[in-house]
């Protein structure tokens, strides 16, 4: 098996240290992301997402415990974190915290820059992720912060995209933009990890979103790492999910209801509507058979 491109061992982190109101973020994660892998991120408010994924290009130093990027310890003496941060691209919930720039079009071309590109390639960057995430030529010369949330969130993500990483996190990609900027976003990300092969990591509380782009799912639950692994075993324990105050996609549900008034021919657990509609056919199809 090839080696994980994420990796954490024991990952603690506690916050105000010094003080007598430490508060223990996460504790003890230990999983291994592998290239390819489409990592969704769910737990309540407070479970300790972004306090994680913040911890994968060494924005935050652990209290206890590793990071390994390629099989490296990311704060080993020898390892460049400053390079690490163009191969895992982090997208944080609210852009206004990475958008500083005169213009949309600086942002973006912001990390390019800082990767010693010349003109022309940044250039060039800068028009590929802007056109990625769907921002109009006409306000890339804009300020940033005369745009409309939805706009701010897609320029973040495009300054990302510009540096062409390895791993792209993104906490809540998709907070604030209305339905269809949303669906078409995640089509964008899909599409653009199929071609680029990289990997993705990204927290949400919409488990429709979750089902339709991930292909595994790491669980949160006040910091602790309670599930890891196959979006469908992962949506499969309802039980427990709901028991820690989440949900599993609502078609994923209407699949289980009927199984449990007696289609018991129906898949253990189906993501999509897709899915669902094939099956319910296929049932369909077994009942007149069987008449």
């Amino acid at each position: 098996m090839s080696v994980p491109i994420i990796e954490t061992k024991n990952l603690t982190y506690n916050y105000l240290l010094s003080s007598n109101f430490k508060n223990t973020a996460i504790k003890n994660i230990n999983v291994k992301i592998y290239p390819e892998d489409i990592v969704a991120i769910i737990g309540c408010t407070g479970s300790g997402k972004s306090s994680f994924i913040q911890h994968l290009n060494g924005l935050l130093k652990p209290s206890y415990g590793k990071v390994f990027f390629n099989g490296e310890d990311i704060w080993s003496n020898n390892f460049n974190i400053k390079n690490l941060r163009f191969k895992v691209g982090v997208v944080f919930q609210y852009p206004e915290h990475q958008l500083f720039e005169d213009t949309i079009s600086k942002d973006i071309a912001f990390g390019p820059k800082n990767m010693g590109l010349c003109k022309e390639e940044i250039r060039k960057r800068v028009e590929v992720a802007a056109n990625f995430v769907g921002l109009n030529k006409k306000i890339l010369n804009e300020s940033p912060f005369d745009v409309s949330g939805g706009e701010k969130r897609k320029a973040a993500i495009a300054g990302i995209i510009a540096m062409d990483p390895d791993v792209i996190v993104l906490d809540e990609p998709t907070t604030g933009l209305d339905p269809l900027s949303r669906d078409m976003l995640l089509f964008d990300i899909f599409n653009y990890h199929k071609k680029r092969r990289n990997t993705v990591i990204f927290t949400s509380h919409n488990m429709e979103e979750v089902a339709q782009i991930a292909n595994k799912v790491l669980v949160l639950h006040h910091g602790n790492a309670i599930m890891f692994g196959k979006t469908i075993d992962i949506f499969s324990k309802a039980n427990k999910l709901t028991e820690i105050g989440l949900s599993i996609p609502e078609i994923t549900n209407v699949i289980m209801e009927l199984k449990s008034i007696g289609y018991k021919s129906l898949p253990d657990c189906v993501l999509t509507v897709n899915e669902a509609t094939k099956s319910i056919l296929n049932l369909f199809n077994l009942l007149n058979l069987k008449q």
